[in-house]
Parts: structure tokens; C-alpha cells; sequence
């Protein structure tokens, strides 16, 4: 193969004007253009930059920081917030329990104390039932030895008068008296 040069003959003035262009050229014009096109949006991107750093942009960011550490701030205050919830619903519910069950436990030794007083008062009605008998059988016992005091005077006497009558009866009035006592 014979080796293929590229070279080409200068174009001239008349050829360029009519349109037409050498094929070497062409690839120069599109870098051209394409080097136009990144002008034309390296410096709005240049524009865009220079507003982005601006004060007014930098604040705006430094409010945007603040937003953030004040919402994270106060989410964790709402964390703590609603545990500490979360604990006294815990702790009221515990005393709610122990309310009732202490509750229960009062009302059975109010059971308890009032079968003890009606237990106390029979009791009561009971000692005076008792104590009643006790008087009067004091009463009848009373009656009763004076009956039986009555009754050795008169045996005494019946027993002087016949031992008076009688040798028999004297005998008979020790062991009257020992009967009697």
C-alpha cells in the first residue's frame, strides 16, 4: 500500500465565502463552537457561584443550620419529654393499683371491725343476762340463808324446849346442829 498523505492545498478566499469548507477544517469549527458553548455557561455558572457566596446566601445558609439544630434540639427535648410521659403514666398506674388494693384491704377490716362490735355487744347483752342471774340467784341465795338461820333458831329453840323434856333429844340436838352447818 502506498502511504496516504493528508495534506491539503490551502483553500482561498472565494472558496471559503461559497460554503464550501475543507474537511480539515471542520472539526476546528465545531471545537470553536463547542468552546463558545462552555463560555456561555461557565459564566452564568461563574455568576451563579459568586451569588452563592454571597452574605445574604451564607446567612440564609447559617438560618438553615440553626433551623436544623434547633428542630434536632427540640425533637430530643419532645424524646425526653414524652419519656418522662411514658414514666408518670407507669407510676400512676402503679398507684392506681395500690390504691385499689388498698382500697379492698380497708374495706375488709371494716368488715372485720364491725363483726367485732356486733360480736362486743352480744358479748355485752350476754354479761348482762348473766350478771342478772348472778343477782338474782345472790338474791335467792340470801333468801335462803335467812330461811335456813330462821329456820336453826327455831330448831334451837324446839330442841332447848324438848331437851328440857328429854334426855333422848339432847342427843339428837348435836346432830341436828351438824346437819344445819
Amino acid at each position: 500500500m502506498a502511504p496516504v498523505f493528508y495534506h491539503r492545498a490551502p483553500v482561498s478566499m472565494e472558496e471559503l465565502l461559497k460554503g464550501e469548507l475543507p474537511r480539515g477544517r471542520l472539526p476546528l469549527l465545531a471545537a470553536g463552537l463547542a468552546v463558545l458553548a462552555c463560555l456561555a455557561l461557565l459564566i452564568p455558572l461563574i455568576f451563579f457561584a459568586v451569588k452563592a457566596s454571597s452574605e445574604a446566601c451564607q446567612d440564609g445558609l447559617r438560618a438553615d443550620r440553626e433551623c436544623r439544630n434547633t428542630t434536632h434540639l427540640l425533637q430530643s427535648q419532645l424524646k425526653r419529654a414524652q419519656d418522662g410521659l411514658l414514666q408518670a403514666e407507669n407510676e400512676a398506674h402503679t398507684c392506681n393499683q395500690t390504691v385499689v388494693t388498698l382500697k379492698a384491704a380497708l374495706e375488709e377490716k371494716m368488715s372485720q371491725a364491725l363483726e367485732q362490735h356486733a360480736r362486743i355487744e352480744e358479748l355485752e347483752r350476754n354479761i348482762t343476762i348473766l350478771n342478772e342471774k348472778l343477782k338474782n340467784t345472790l338474791e335467792e341465795q340470801e333468801k335462803l340463808r335467812k330461811e335456813k338461820e330462821t329456820l336453826r333458831s327455831v330448831l334451837l329453840q324446839n330442841s332447848v324446849s324438848s331437851l328440857a323434856a328429854s334426855s333422848l333429844p339432847m342427843l339428837l340436838v348435836p346432830l341436828v346442829l351438824v346437819l344445819l352447818f
